[in-house]
C-alpha cells in the first residue's frame, strides 16, 4: 500500500516548498479546522452549516454522564436508532449505530471522548460531493461525485451467511470484526439473490466501495449549491 501513496508524499513536499508552508492545503478549506485534512471537529463544521441541512445532532463532551445524555436526546427528540461517533476521528473509527440505552452505556464506556449523537438516516443512496467556489465567484462547480456502496453479500439460496462472507474478498477482511460484534445471523441461509447488509457505515476501512459517478454531474446538480 505504501508504494501506491509514495509518489504523493514527494508531490506534497514539492507543493509545500513552493508555497513555503507545510499546511498550504488549508487555503482550500479555510472555514474548516486544519483545512479538513485531519482531526478536525465535526461539530464545528455542523455549526457553520444552515439549520436543516444535516441530521439532528447533539454534541456530548467526554465528561457528560449517560443519564444526562439520555435527557439531552429526549430534549432534542432523538429516538433510537441513532448514530454515535467521535467528534474528532478518521476513517470510520468508533462510528456505531445504537439501538437502545444498553448500547449507549456500552458505547460510552468504550469511547470516553467528545462524541456526536445523530439521528439515523436510513436512505439507500449515499453520495460524496466535492464542490469548489473561488472567493470572487458567486457560484462554483462540482468537481467530483462519488457513490458509496455499503458492504453486502448476495445469497445463493444454499450457502450460510458466514460462508458467503468468507467467499467475498471485501467482506472477508471484516470477518474478525463482524464475528466479535455478534450482530449477524451467520448460520442463516439468505435466499437466492437476496442482498444482506453487513456493515451500515460507508467507510473504506469498514469495507464500503467508492464508485466514481462524475459522469452524472450536470448543470442542474450544480445549481443545488
Amino acid at each position: 500500500m505504501w508504494l501506491v501513496y509514495a509518489p504523493v508524499f514527494f508531490y506534497y513536499a514539492y507543493l509545500a516548498l513552493k508555497a513555503r508552508s507545510f499546511f498550504f492545503f488549508q487555503a482550500a478549506n479555510p472555514g474548516i479546522e486544519n483545512g479538513g485534512m485531519f482531526f478536525e471537529s465535526k461539530w464545528r463544521i455542523f455549526q457553520s452549516l444552515p439549520p436543516g441541512s444535516f441530521p439532528t445532532t447533539i454534541f456530548v463532551s467526554q465528561t457528560t454522564s449517560v443519564p444526562d445524555i439520555m435527557e439531552r436526546m429526549h430534549h432534542a427528540q432523538l429516538n433510537y436508532p441513532v448514530v454515535a461517533k467521535p467528534d474528532r476521528g478518521e476513517r470510520g473509527w468508533a462510528v456505531e449505530i445504537l439501538h437502545n440505552n444498553r448500547d449507549l452505556v456500552a458505547y460510552r464506556k468504550k469511547v470516553p471522548v467528545d462524541i456526536l449523537i445523530q439521528s439515523y438516516v436510513d436512505y439507500p443512496v449515499e453520495l460524496s460531493i466535492f464542490y469548489v467556489r473561488l472567493p470572487h465567484e458567486k457560484s462554483g462547480k462540482i468537481t467530483s461525485l462519488t457513490g458509496k456502496k455499503l458492504l453486502t453479500v448476495t445469497g445463493d439460496g444454499q450457502s450460510s451467511l458466514l460462508t458467503l462472507l468468507l467467499k467475498n474478498q471485501r467482506a472477508y477482511l471484516q470477518y474478525k470484526r463482524l464475528v466479535a460484534k455478534q450482530m449477524l445471523p451467520f448460520d442463516s441461509i439468505p435466499a437466492l439473490n437476496k442482498e444482506v447488509l453487513l456493515v451500515p457505515q460507508g467507510n473504506h476501512a469498514l469495507g464500503a466501495e467508492f464508485i466514481d459517478l462524475t459522469s452524472h454531474i450536470s448543470p442542474a446538480l450544480n445549481k443545488v449549491f
